[in-house]
């Protein structure tokens, strides 16, 4: 028997909302920044990052212009759609395009971001994805990056 399960979503957020979040990002970039290590894998067809916040950290996401899968494992407070609410535990997460949220951690949290796409580097993944990619994390100096691939290629050696 199938069963249907209404749940939790992080919908697309009013023009309002995202320039809540653009003039908190504004603020926040004015304290100390963490190194934050993003996890990256291309694999039939699909683009999944993941990054972890530590606990008491807080991350304010990019404009995201896809629709994305976003697995989440940890307790954290987000602000998406035009509210927010508290994710505790793991989720699997369907969530619009035209969004751009904050995560407050209160535990360490695991977030990965999976959409389908036709590229072919990290770099047209994450352009694809957001038309802020050059404030992407993992585009900062000195946040590492690890590719996960089959190949033995690093990052820097991506066509």
């Amino acid at each position: 028997m199938t069963e249907l399960i209404t749940g939790i979503g992080f919908p697309a957020m009013s023009e309002a909302s995202i320039a809540k979040v653009s003039a908190f990002a504004e603020i926040a970039s004015q304290a100390e920044q963490a190194n934050v290590t993003t996890r990256h894998l291309l694999h039939a067809g699909m683009y999944a990052r993941t990054m972890r916040l530590s606990a008491g950290h807080v991350l304010v996401g990019a404009l995201v212009k896809v629709a994305t899968i976003v697995i989440f494992n940890g307790d954290a407070e987000v602000y998406v759609g035009d509210g927010s609410m508290r994710l505790t535990g793991y989720h699997v997460i369907p969530a619009d395009a035209l969004r751009k949220q904050v995560f407050l951690a209160y535990s360490d949290c695991d977030i990965t971001a999976i959409f389908p796409t036709d590229a072919g580097t990290v770099e047209q993944a994450e352009n694809e994805a957001t038309g802020e990619a050059e404030s992407l994390l993992s585009r900062w100096e000195g946040n590492p990056n690890i590719l996960q691939s089959r190949s033995p290629q690093c990052l820097t050696q991506q066509p």
